[in-house]
């Protein structure tokens, strides 16, 4: 029985995960830049993020893409486009860094504004079996609405001294565990091994 437990455990599989590394950027539209000003003077400006996650150790990881840097009221920004951009740079395809965009729209009601992504996920491949997925954490309302990234507002001190708001993306990256090949060939011997002491017991 020992002896058919040990084989059992060689044949549970270890599962390999990348260090998933990136880089972000963004722009508005309109203007096509980090820093978009409405007419009535409420501006956002992106500043760029990145970093990098450990999906062995912790899977799926939280991650940030970077902030967004509120001045003045945005409710004249309502409409405009925002597009954040991944840039992953390991694990990396054959012809080099994989890129890909997850896009919103500056929502703004009575009393908020928010970054609304109609699609909050982004899929990259290297050519493996386990593509990386990027997903931005949304905030909803109380019967489950999707509103958005919430921008947090400048705020006003009793001096009148303007301070901006500071806004950080936040969401996870993950990646399906996949089998090492070692781990695969194992699995094979295991089995095999488990076939041959059955068939020894019944003779």
């Amino acid at each position: 029985m020992k002896r058919f437990l040990t084989i059992v455990a060689l044949a549970v599989p270890m599962m390999a995960s990348p260090i998933v590394s990136y880089t972000t950027t963004g722009t508005f539209t309109p203007g096509g830049g980090s820093v978009l000003t409405g007419p009535g003077g409420g501006t956002l400006t992106y500043l760029t993020g990145g970093g990098s996650v450990d999906l062995g150790a912790i899977n799926p990881s939280n991650a940030t893409f970077g902030t967004v840097n509120t001045l003045d009221d945005p409710g004249d920004l309502a409409g405009s486009t925002f597009t954040l951009t991944i840039n992953q740079t390991s694990p990396v395809a054959d012809s080099g860094s994989l890129v890909g965009n997850i896009s919103g729209t500056v929502v703004v009601d009575s009393s908020n504004a928010f970054i609304k992504f109609a699609n909050p996920v982004l899929m990259l491949s290297s050519g493996g079996p386990s593509p990386v997925r990027y997903e931005i954490f949304q905030s909803s309302d109380p019967n489950g609405n999707v509103l958005g990234v919430a921008i947090v507002p400048a705020s006003t001190d009793q001096g009148g001294t303007v301070t901006g708001g500071t806004t950080t993306i936040q969401g996870q990256i993950s990646t399906a565990a996949v089998p090492e090949p070692g781990t695969v060939a194992l699995m094979g011997l295991g089995l095999t091994l488990v076939g041959l002491i059955g068939r020894r017991r019944r003779a």
